[in-house]
């Protein structure tokens, strides 16, 4: 089973069910999606601050791992953003 939606996907799960029998799944996003993405702004935040205020422009670091990873989420990893769960 295989899941697909606009550019994001799933990697593929196996799966056997006999006569009568009755599997459920449930597809959701990335568990840390949001954490992510909130980790990111967070930083971004706090590098614009910084460097404004206090000309300290070591943050950009984080700034650049948090795109590498973001870049890599809709490149490589996007068949690893949806997740399947079995329900039954």
């Amino acid at each position: 089973m295989l899941a697909k939606v606009d550019w994001c996907g799933s990697q593929e799960v196996d799966f056997s069910v006999s006569d009568n029998e009755t599997k459920i799944y449930s597809v959701s996003t990335y568990s840390y999606d949001t954490l992510a993405m909130f980790a990111t702004l967070t930083i971004v935040a706090l590098h614009l601050f910084l460097v404004h205020y206090f000309h300290f422009g070591y943050l950009i670091w984080g700034v650049v791992l948090s795109l590498i990873f973001m870049v890599y989420m809709v490149s490589i990893g996007r068949n690893k953003y949806l997740e399947f769960t079995a329900l039954s």
